[in-house]
Order: structure tokens, then C-alpha cells, then sequence
């Protein structure tokens, strides 16, 4: 690991040796303005706005640019309420392959770790995958913990805060960005990483 400032980027190489198998998981939120909390403390999802979380979009376009450059599949995983099949619906239009919606009432109110063992069982019955690619948080709770928590789950090397993104065989080389410094590493696939450009 080397720690330096900000210099001009990396390019971004993909170079794979084979096909990738990509997963992006995304999660639909209420729309930045429409964002209320109701009397039980959970976020008011029912008669508003939703969409696809921002820094998910970009999981999901460089998710589809790696899979795509590699001759590979890239499948995105949502967990929520029916109405999160349309997060499936808008990453068919960034050229995913595939999309898997984990739906259950029991999942209503599950806190970050639930979440994470949902999506990592989802990943594991339909792996398995060579990357597992996700936003680095969402806008509406903006913890951050699925992410670690799930490569945790699938004992899978992590990386976070992904600004530039060089895959060059089996290698990611990657510079992540982490409060106010640069952090250049290098990971062996599979992983998992998190986004947050």
C-alpha cells in the first residue's frame, strides 16, 4: 500500500484473461427532497418518488464496462419492496444482463447486517462471481457498512472509496480515495469493491 497526493489519475485499463462474471448490487431509495422519516423511525417509502442510489449508477455503468471489455456476464442484485424491480429495470438500460430482486416482507426494516446476509446468500446460490462491484453508501442512510459486511460474508478481499480502477488479468490495481489522502492497492479476484466515482 502507498500512501501520496492526488497526481494525475491512472488510466483506466481493462485487460482481462477471460470472461468475468461481474455482480452489481444496488438499492432503490426516495428521491434526495422527498426523504422523511415516519413515526416508527424507518424511512417513508410508500406514494413517493423513487430511483436508483446515485453512486449504485456508477457501480452499475463501470460493473457493465468491465464485464462487457472481458467478453463476460454482468448480473445486478437489488434487495427491497416489489417497487424496487424497477432499480433491475433502469441497469438493463446501462447493459446489464441480468437482474435479481430479493423481495420479501420479512426483509421490511432489515438493518445493514440482515441486508448484507440476504444479498451475500443471493450471491452465493447465483455465483459464483469474479467481482461483486456496489456504491460506496447510499444517499438515504449513508453508513457504508453492506459493503465490508459483505465481502466479510464471502471471504473475499474489499476495497472501498474506488476512484480509478485498472483491471490488468486477475490483478485490480486500484486508487482508492480515503478522507484526505490517496491509497494505491492491489487486489487478486475475486473481490469486492465499492465505488464512490
Amino acid at each position: 500500500m502507498l500512501d501520496h497526493p492526488a497526481l494525475d489519475p491512472p488510466a483506466n485499463v481493462i485487460v482481462p484473461d477471460r470472461p468475468l462474471r461481474v455482480a452489481v448490487l444496488v438499492k432503490q431509495i426516495p428521491v434526495f427532497e422527498d426523504m422523511v422519516l415516519g413515526p416508527d423511525g424507518r424511512m417513508v417509502r410508500d406514494g413517493i418518488d423513487m430511483h436508483m442510489n446515485d453512486y449504485c449508477r456508477r457501480a452499475v455503468a463501470k460493473g457493465a464496462e468491465v464485464a462487457h471489455a472481458s467478453g463476460g456476464t454482468v448480473t445486478v442484485f437489488t434487495l427491497g419492496p416489489p417497487s424496487a424491480e424497477n432499480v433491475c429495470r433502469e441497469a438493463l438500460v446501462f447493459g446489464v444482463d441480468a437482474g435479481v430482486h430479493i423481495c420479501d416482507p420479512e426483509f421490511a426494516g432489515s438493518d445493514t447486517w440482515a441486508t448484507a446476509k440476504a444479498l451475500a446468500a443471493a450471491l452465493e446460490r447465483f455465483g459464483p462471481f469474479d467481482l461483486v462491484m456496489m456504491g460506496r453508501n447510499s444517499v438515504d442512510a449513508d453508513t457504508g457498512q453492506v459493503p465490508p459486511q459483505l465481502a466479510e460474508l464471502l471471504g473475499l478481499p474489499f476495497a472501498t472509496g474506488v476512484r480509478h480502477f485498472s483491471l490488468r488479468g486477475n490483478r485490480l490495481e486500484l486508487r482508492l480515495e480515503h478522507d484526505d489522502e490517496w491509497v494505491d492497492v492491489a487486489v487478486g479476484l475475486p473481490a469486492v469493491v465499492s465505488r464512490c466515482r
